[in-house]
């Protein structure tokens, strides 16, 4: 058996908003935790890939800059 390391999908959600917080502005992120909500409620396929296409516009193209130390967090 392989060693894989299970992470829980609440934990990998908080350490995303944790990375995104530190480039993107609080409207951004208040926006994605909303359409985030919508989506875990059940909204419907066409919200989550209005929001999923919107993204760009909301957070940048930008590439996180990751450090060592957010690396090994995972």
């Amino acid at each position: 058996m392989s060693n894989l390391k299970l992470l829980d999908l609440t934990t990998i959600n908080e350490l995303l908003h944790c990375w995104l917080s530190r480039y993107v502005a609080q409207e951004s992120l208040t926006w994605l935790s909303e359409k985030s909500q919508q989506i875990a409620s059940g909204a419907s396929a066409r919200v989550f890939f209005t929001a999923f296409s919107a993204v760009p516009r909301y957070t940048g193209k930008k590439d996180l800059e990751l450090t060592p130390e957010d690396l090994q967090a995972i």
